[in-house]
Parts: C-alpha cells; sequence; structure tokens
C-alpha cells in the first residue's frame, strides 16, 4: 500500500498535468492541477465518484462526452489539492460555439468562439470561501493563458459559496450582470402516493386526481401506457418518440429527441446500466405522448417529455407525469423527483422544493471579452423584459403561443 501511494504522488507531479499554483491559505496549501488529458483523469476518479451527484458529471458518463459529443475539443477538469490531498473539483470542457445577439429565438449577430464550460453538477467537494476564492484566481489565470474567450458556469445554485467567490472575485468588468434566475423544482417522494396527496389541499387534490379523466371518458378501452426498460424495446423507444418529437414545436426549435445513431448510442448505454426508463402513450395503437428520465443514485432525473399538439384537450403531458410519480412513490426505488430545468404549473403542483440556478459567465479581459459580455447583457436584458411584460400582458403571451402553434403547423 505505501509503495502505491509514492506512485501516486510520482504521478500526481507528472508534467503532464498543467496549471500547478500555490495559494496560502489558513489551514494549509492550497494548489491547483488542470486535467486536460483523459488518460490522467483517473488520478482523481477515486474522489470524483466519492463526491458526485449529478448524472450529466457522472465519471463514466463525462468520459463518453469528452470522447464523443460534437463541439467539444478537450477535457478541463480544475482540481484544488490541500496539503496534497484533492478537496474540490470544477468539472468542464473546452467547446467551440457561435456566441449569438438574439432578440428572442431570432439571432441577430454571431462570433465564433472558444470557451471553457463547467458543466452542470460540476461543482464537487469543499466550497469554502477560500477554497472558492483560489479557484476563481486560478480559472482567471486559464482564462489568459489558454486563449479562451470566456467561462461559462452551467446553471450554478445562486446561494452558493462559489457564485458569491465569482461576483465578489471575478472583476467587475468581467463577470456577467443580469443573469437570468432559474427555479429548478424537485419533489421529495413521502412512502406512498396517497400520503403525498394528503399534503396537499383538498381543491389540489380534487385537480390531480381529475387527469386521466378525460382520457378515460373519450377514449375507455382505447388507450394503452407502456413503461419501457430493457435493451429490448431500443426499436421501439427509438422510433415511438421519434414519431411523437418530430411533431412537436419543440423539434423546430432543434430541442426534442433526434432519431440518430448518437442517440441510439446514449440510450443504449443507460439501459444497459438500468438507469433508463420510458413512457409512451398510445391511442388506437398510436404513440401520442412519451415520457423519459434516468434513475441516478436516489434521483429520478426527468429528462425529455413531448405530446402531439392535437391531442393537447386531453392534457397527455399531465397525465404522464402523474403516471411517472405514481410508479416512482409505489416502487420505492428512489426518494427525490429532479423536475429538471424551467418552471411549468404542472411542476409547482409536485415540487416540495427549489433551488434557484442561473448561468454566470466570466469573460476575458481583452476587446473580444468585452463585446460579448456587451452581447450577453443585452440578450439578459431583453429576456428580463420579455418575461416581465409577459406577465402583465396576455396579448403578448398570445402572440408566444401562436408563435409555437405556427411552428407546430409547419
Amino acid at each position: 500500500m505505501e509503495s502505491s501511494n509514492k506512485s501516486l504522488l510520482a504521478e500526481l507531479n507528472d508534467n503532464n498535468i498543467r496549471g500547478i499554483n500555490n495559494e496560502s491559505i489558513a489551514s494549509g496549501t492550497l494548489s491547483f492541477k488542470i486535467f486536460d488529458n483523459i488518460k490522467k483523469l483517473y488520478l482523481i476518479r477515486d474522489f470524483w465518484i466519492c463526491k458526485q451527484w449529478q448524472h450529466y458529471t457522472d465519471y463514466d458518463y463525462y468520459i463518453d462526452i469528452v470522447s464523443n459529443e460534437k463541439g467539444v475539443i478537450r477535457p478541463c477538469v480544475i482540481a484544488a489539492y490541500e496539503n496534497g490531498n484533492p478537496i474540490f473539483l470544477l468539472i468542464g470542457v473546452i467547446r467551440e460555439k457561435d456566441y449569438r445577439l438574439k432578440i428572442g429565438y431570432k439571432p441577430l449577430w454571431k462570433i465564433k468562439t472558444r470557451y471553457l464550460e463547467i458543466m452542470y453538477g460540476g461543482v464537487l467537494g469543499e466550497q469554502s470561501l477560500s477554497v472558492c476564492k483560489g479557484t476563481i484566481k486560478f480559472v482567471k489565470k486559464i482564462l489568459s493563458n489558454e486563449k479562451l474567450d470566456y467561462v461559462l458556469f452551467k446553471e450554478l445554485d445562486i446561494n452558493s459559496p462559489l457564485n458569491k467567490a465569482i461576483k465578489k472575485f471575478g472583476g467587475k468588468l468581467s463577470t456577467s450582470k443580469f443573469d437570468i434566475s432559474n427555479p429548478h423544482l424537485y419533489m421529495d417522494f413521502p412512502d406512498s402516493f396517497k400520503t403525498f396527496l394528503e399534503t396537499k389541499t383538498g381543491k389540489k387534490r380534487r385537480k390531480i386526481k381529475s387527469i386521466g379523466n378525460r382520457l378515460e371518458e373519450d377514449f375507455k378501452g382505447r388507450f394503452e401506457l407502456n413503461l419501457y426498460s430493457e435493451l429490448k424495446d431500443i426499436d421501439t423507444i427509438m422510433n415511438d418518440i421519434d414519431a411523437v418529437a418530430s411533431n412537436t414545436y419543440q423539434d423546430k426549435l432543434g430541442v426534442a429527441f433526434v432519431n440518430d445513431s448518437e442517440t441510439e448510442e446514449t440510450i443504449k448505454y443507460e439501459l444497459n446500466r438500468n438507469r433508463l426508463l420510458a413512457w409512451i402513450l398510445y391511442i388506437d395503437g398510436k404513440p401520442i405522448a412519451y415520457a423519459t428520465g434516468l434513475i441516478y443514485r436516489n434521483a429520478f432525473l426527468g429528462s425529455k417529455m413531448g405530446f402531439l399538439y392535437e391531442y393537447n384537450y386531453y392534457r397527455p403531458g399531465s397525465y404522464l407525469m402523474l403516471q411517472q410519480i405514481i410508479y416512482l412513490c409505489e416502487s420505492n426505488i428512489v426518494n427525490r423527483l429532479d423536475f429538471g430545468f424551467g418552471d411549468t404549473e404542472w411542476k409547482r403542483d409536485y415540487n416540495t422544493s427549489t433551488q434557484i440556478e442561473s448561468n454566470v459567465y466570466i469573460y476575458s479581459m481583452n476587446p473580444k471579452g468585452f463585446v460579448l459580455n456587451l452581447m450577453g447583457t443585452f440578450n439578459r436584458i431583453t429576456l428580463l423584459l420579455y418575461r416581465n411584460l409577459s406577465k402583465r400582458f396576455e396579448s403578448i403571451r398570445k402572440i408566444k403561443k401562436k408563435s409555437r402553434d405556427t411552428l407546430r403547423k409547419s
């Protein structure tokens, strides 16, 4: 055991692991290393796996993303060490992407950029003020040394010490302004669905229980809900979900399920690990709605959902959500449902806790970084204005609905 520890320490000091920097802190010496080579990631694998909590930054999933996902140039994992031991990680990738100036969905101008993305769930370990301060100073050095345009922290908890450190030490001219706050909703499961209903008001209980009534009245004996979770179901999952997803407005925006080899390999990967659950709703044998999600540790991560708009009157999305919750409550396979990004009324019907998150940026201190910061500020201000106006004026909500309907019909 002693010889193996010496070997590990020798590898940690390998010159191929770049960016060593020392900071003096109260409890000892804080140092940083950049892991930009997949072959070296095993050196922090045990600490990573011990601390990981989100599927997006699962160690094995991350390796797959870095190896196969389009737009990813290379890994970039930042590790903080105290007295030679890892205590904090930022899990990220270097990407190339067009940065767009836009109003709503309409792009006005774009600039090609190279940036570091700290992925969602990629903040692992100790978040003391001293560690976060040292980390932000080191990230700013990476921006300069790697000639990157900006660093993006994906959906960071706005109340986290890291976010506070970014705002305090990231630099007034280089950190993003008017960050868009997004509620991330969760449901903590009781011992049964009956117990859950007992926590709701009478009005809420009646609303939840009424879901599915229209389906039952108009399609009694003609609708069917199937749950798929095995590799033998791969063709059904791919084809039947695609039959729905390709006819949704999300498909026109490029954010729906995509029936291609990359998606199929991802689904096979999750099915092989007994993590994927896919519900598909049929009427007269025709798929009209779907919902998928992943079991990860003690949580179920809601992923994709869609339905044919011609069946909107029957609330198929709400029906699928209810069936998911009943199944997860009664099966006791997880203790929490993560509703994913975005806030909707049907999520609020079930959520028991909320975390406020936001994309946060640190831009490079050069002319290009200054321009990108201005573009990002413009995008966020226009989005905030739109959100505030849409809450006040029914006409704006109608325009939004009409634009979605137009996309569906096209």
